[in-house]
Parts: structure tokens; sequence; C-alpha cells
């Protein structure tokens, strides 16, 4: 199974952080329309510090089948 963990990218004055919500998606287009919603607030935040911000989705394969004892 495939999930999608949205992430952004947070460069200012040469030094560069990401930061990853603890919620993932199983949609792709779900992770991209919520990592956009960030990205925006985020640039709003900063848009007068000169940030530069970059956001994706990374997909992850997870495997569903449980352990055997």
């Amino acid at each position: 199974m495939s999930i999608f963990i949205p992430v952004l990218f947070v460069c200012l004055a040469g030094h560069c952080e990401f930061m990853q919500q603890k919620t993932y998606y199983k949609s792709d287009e779900t992770c991209r329309e919520e990592v956009q919603r960030k990205k925006d607030e985020m640039e709003k935040m900063t848009g007068r510090l000169g940030a530069k911000i970059e956001a994706t989705c990374i997909e992850a394969n997870v495997s569903t089948k449980e352990r055997e004892a």
C-alpha cells in the first residue's frame, strides 16, 4: 500500500529546514492539495522575509501484512 507524506522545504538567508506533517494521505491528489495549502500559508507568513518555500509529497510503500509471532 502507498501512502503520501506532505513535506515543506523552507530556505531563508542561506539556511534550509524541512517540515513534515504527522498526517499522511492515501491519495497523491489529496496530499498535493494539502501541501499546497500549507505552502500558501507559509508564503503569507514569510513573504516579506524573502523565504523560498517548496512543497512536495513523498510516496512511501508500506506493508499491510501482519507479522507472524
